[in-house]
């Protein structure tokens, strides 16, 4: 039963990060208007994630293998911080301040992933990262789909108190059960030569280019959707449709996770997500009507959202310090999505100059698999 109650809580907080994350992303020029700033300033709070797990990715890898309690207790602190910190004012500093908290702390929280579910549940370990997959996009999607419908109801704060609830419930159950989970087999000293084998294995470059050019578009999709087309009648519809999108790949992580770790398909389902979502965005650059955009996202949600899990199954097979290796694979995944989730900045000025950008990371991430299936 603690094993369960501490897992609840980390599941809890990692939804709380997620949520945090693209808080305002569905309602950004209504909050850039009510702080008294610029939509860019307002899309910049999600930005500072991938750049703080760019920074701390690796080191963050190194704390989680030499003691995971007292890191996934920390990054819980700080995530319940950062939700409860937004209500003391609501003015620019004090939501970059905040968005800093959780962003700082994301990094243990994903790089935790692995080493909690193969500790915790060693014989249940995809279930376990399809149920914590299941957690990050859920946050992503709450924010999104009732991110409109909360601010035109209670305001601000309506959109403030989803993450503070989940943050602190997640908080205290880790904290209460955090003496009683046994992880002294992961507790282990990293030294640097294994860290330099790391970072320049073919598999860990590979696969975290994969990762990032993946997440990198669906980033994008998640900060700047909404300004690519606010000169369209699909502007309003942005944030639902990113939601629906992250709802269909909830839905779709746990039986196409099963599936292809059961027959070993780890590559092969990385060929077709990638195919296909690089497809739909180069669709989408040619025809933008509602229908179009909202099928295209759904079903790239569903395709590309389980592709993250089967990654960290690939990570987990292949290396003992799990913890290192998911940070080694995560700081060069968010090197390629800052980039990517940086440049994409320059390439809202219309839907179809976005789509067909969006296009190009995931068919270079389609052609990096092969690279990938020759290091087996």
């Amino acid at each position: 039963m603690p094993k369960k109650l501490y897992f609840t809580g980390f599941l809890l907080v990692t939804f709380a990060s997620q949520a945090i994350w693209i808080t305002f992303a569905p309602v950004a020029s209504r909050i850039a208007s009510e702080v008294g700033t610029t939509p860019t300033y307002i899309g910049m709070l999600a930005v500072l994630y991938p750049i703080f797990f760019l920074i701390l990715s690796l080191p963050a890898g190194r704390r989680v293998d030499s003691n995971l309690k007292k890191y996934m207790l920390i990054a819980a602190l700080l995530t319940a911080a950062s939700a409860i910190g937004r209500f003391i004012s609501q003015n620019l500093v004090i939501l970059y301040f905040c968005q800093t908290l959780a962003a700082v702390a994301q990094p243990f929280v994903l790089n935790g992933f692995v080493p909690v579910a193969h500790t915790l549940f060693p014989s249940h370990r995809s279930r376990a990262l399809s149920a914590l997959s299941i957690a990050m996009y859920s946050g992503m999607a709450f924010s999104l789909l009732t991110g409109v419908y909360l601010y035109e109801r209670f305001g601000m704060h309506g959109l403030l108190w989803p993450s503070a609830i989940t943050g602190l419930f997640g908080l205290v159950l880790i904290a209460v059960f955090n003496k009683s989970i046994d992880y002294r087999s992961l507790q282990s000293k990293v030294k640097f030569s294994e860290i330099k084998t790391l970072m320049t294995s073919k598999p860990v470059l590979l696969l975290g280019s994969i990762l990032g050019l993946g997440v990198g578009t669906f980033d994008n999709l998640s900060t700047w959707l909404e300004p690519a087309l606010r000169h369209t009648e699909a502007s309003n519809t942005a944030g639902s449709a990113m939601g629906m999108a992250i709802l269909a790949g909830i839905l779709s992580v746990s039986p196409v996770v099963g599936i292809v770790s059961k027959r070993g398909w780890h590559t092969r389902y990385l060929h077709f997500a990638t195919l296909a979502v690089s497809g739909g965005m180069y669709l989408l650059s040619t025809h933008q009507p509602v229908w179009l955009i909202k099928s295209i996202l759904i079903f790239g949600g569903s395709a590309m959202f389980p592709a993250y899990p089967i990654i960290l199954e690939l990570v987990a097979e292949r290396y003992v310090s799990v913890g290192l290796a998911t940070g080694a694979v995560g700081m060069i995944s968010r090197l390629i999505t800052v980039t990517l989730t940086v440049s994409a900045a320059l390439f809202i000025s219309g839907p179809k100059v976005f789509f067909t950008y969006l296009s190009i990371p995931v068919l270079l991430g389609f052609f990096l698999i092969f690279f990938y299936e020759k290091t087996s």
